[in-house]
């Protein structure tokens, strides 16, 4: 697999041959760009969550996220990657949060929860890291299983959008930018909170006019 070094991290370059599955079980190397909005991020996902809200935090790498989630009533958490494991299951106990759950993922765009079980599905740095091949059905996925979806994403309006909605792809990007508002949009989802912050999207979206039930019939 090819790839590039990125701000200190090497990163595979091309959609055809980037396995994520075998990519996040291989990479020893966490993602430091929450280090740089880390208080930024834990007040924005702190602001979305209510006392009493079931929690799943999708992709939560080693917890970073989890001093938000003290007032939950209960967090579950889920990833393709075994990695960090033991870590983030370290760290929910170190910070005295409600946690249920860790479910391991086979397929990236299948979420083992049912339609609904969460209030809030939090999704940190994530998106960016989907081929657009599964952003769509990634996209459907995380909505499904949550009430609302409440995501941070590294984000470059002045570079060109990857596909899907995209004029452009270049297999030399390490990762991937998506024009979420524009596809949400076009999925049908309701955009409930989006902000501009330095290299980074914070927004929240719902379902809109039923696009989740026709997903499930599709």
């Amino acid at each position: 697999m090819p790839y590039i070094n990125l701000f200190g991290r090497n990163i595979p370059v091309n959609e055809n041959n980037y396995d994520e599955i075998k990519y996040w079980n291989e990479r020893r190397l966490l993602t430091s760009s929450d280090d740089v909005y880390y208080e930024k991020n834990l007040e924005f996902v702190k602001g979305q969550i209510n006392a009493g809200d079931k929690v799943l935090d999708f992709g939560p790498g080693i917890g970073r996220l989890f001093p938000a989630y003290k007032k939950c009533s209960s967090v579950s958490v889920c990833d393709i990657s075994l990695m960090y494991k033991d870590r983030l299951l370290e760290n929910a106990k170190r910070e005295g949060i409600p946690f249920k759950e860790f479910k391991h993922m086979t397929e990236v765009d299948v979420i083992p929860f049912a339609f609904n079980e969460f209030d809030v599905c939090v999704c940190s740095q994530v998106l960016l890291h989907q081929k657009p091949a599964n952003i769509v059905s990634v996209l459907f996925e995380i909505k499904r299983v949550a009430k609302k979806v409440v995501c941070i994403s590294s984000f470059e309006p002045g570079w060109f959008y990857d596909r899907p909605y995209g004029d452009v792809f270049d297999e030399r990007r390490g990762c991937f930018n998506y024009n979420y508002p524009s596809l949400l949009q076009s999925l049908r989802m309701k955009v409930t909170y989006l902000e501009k912050f330095q290299e980074q999207l914070f927004f929240v979206f719902v379902d809109g006019e039923g696009a989740i039930e026709d997903k499930k019939n599709v």
